[in-house]
Formats: C-alpha cells, structure tokens, sequence
C-alpha cells in the first residue's frame, strides 16, 4: 500500500467513526424518508397543509382528513404544464404563421 496524505483530520476522523459505531450500537440508522414534491405545499380546502403519511399513498389534510391520491395530484400538475407549455409555445409560434410539433403530431 501506498501512503496518502489526508484530507481530514485525525480527530474529525474519530469523531465520524464514534458517531458511526454509536448508531450502530443503538441501531440509529437514518431511515429513508419518501420524498414528495407537493409536501408542505398543497393547502386543503380548510386552510391547512397536506403531507403524505408513510401509511397511506395519499396527501392527508391533518386538521379535516381530507386525502387526495398522489397520482391524481401529479397528474393534474402534469397536465396543467403541459397546457401551459403548450399555449405558450402556440403564442410564440403562432405570430410567426409556424404550428408548434406538439400540436402538429396531435392534428395532423
């Protein structure tokens, strides 16, 4: 073996290695948390944020439990970009006499 220099140092090494071996010990292992792009963003109709619960595929209003599925969600965002992608791609094209390919793939 060849020896490097290190980028470290010795104690920020230590200190690492007995966080590890404490977690380890304790079996604190850090959990995969599900990400999900509308968390804490969404508002229910009550007022109140909506965040996904890891027993359930949907956005939970805590105040009135009101649920909305994940997928529904995403897909009306989806295609709301896409109407917006789109009506702004045919204001731009239009005043130029050019139909955009997304419209033309679809009427043609």
């Amino acid at each position: 073996m060849h020896e490097v220099p290190a980028i470290i140092s010795p104690e920020l090494w230590d200190q690492c290695n007995a966080l590890l071996e404490d977690r380890k010990s304790h079996q604190k292992t850090p959990g995969k948390r599900p990400v999900h792009i509308f968390a804490g963003i969404v508002f229910c109709h009550c007022g109140q944020k909506m965040y996904v619960p890891t027993s359930t595929p949907k956005y939970v209003c805590q105040k009135c439990k009101n649920r909305i599925p994940i997928v529904d969600l995403e897909a009306i965002f989806i295609d709301e970009l896409k109407g917006y992608l789109v009506s702004q791609n045919v204001s731009r094209n239009t005043s130029k006499g050019q139909i955009p390919p997304l419209l033309k793939s679809r009427v043609w």
